[in-house]
């Protein structure tokens, strides 16, 4: 082989190494793996502990789920608050793209001790689809399933 062939053989060789790559760190690991790394830095940067403290009378998770149909990196956070001052619970949960930090999904429900729980806000817009509203958490999670599996283990 000369030298010309010795060049053009190792050029290949690193196009082929290149493009390897490439598609190994868009696999679908590496691309759930690059979503869970974003929803991490996101939450944190929210001011929430990843060890489920309580702040200020609430505690909030999160999970993620990179959703390869959307494209997009999915994060489902749950808040609750038990605030003893007025005794009510409040249960909240947003599906929010963690790169973007566009909300697609909210539900927002409240209630006190001995009365039924009021669902004040539960809707569900994604892009150049229509506006769903819903009424309870049932709808909810129905409505958040298809994008963000983990959203039909909430609440």
């Amino acid at each position: 082989m000369n030298r010309v062939s010795v060049l053009a053989f190792i050029a290949v060789a690193a196009i082929g190494g290149a493009v390897a790559l490439e598609e190994e760190s868009n696999s679908p690991a590496a691309l759930q793996k690059r979503c869970a790394d974003q929803a991490k830095r996101v939450f944190t940067a929210e001011g929430w502990p990843l060890d489920g403290r309580v702040v200020n009378y609430s505690v909030a998770h999160y999970t993620s789920q990179f959703n390869a149909r959307l494209g997009r990196c999915l994060m489902l956070v749950a808040y609750t608050t038990n605030d003893p001052r007025d005794r009510n619970t409040r249960k909240s949960y947003t599906v929010s793209d963690a790169f973007e930090q566009a909300t697609f999904a909210e539900y927002f429900e409240s209630g006190l001790p001995g009365f039924s729980t009021a669902v004040l806000q539960c809707n569900l817009t994604l892009p150049k689809e229509k506006h769903v509203l819903c009424h309870s958490a049932k709808e909810w999670r129905r409505l958040v399933r298809p994008y963000i599996e983990t959203g039909a283990l909430i609440h």
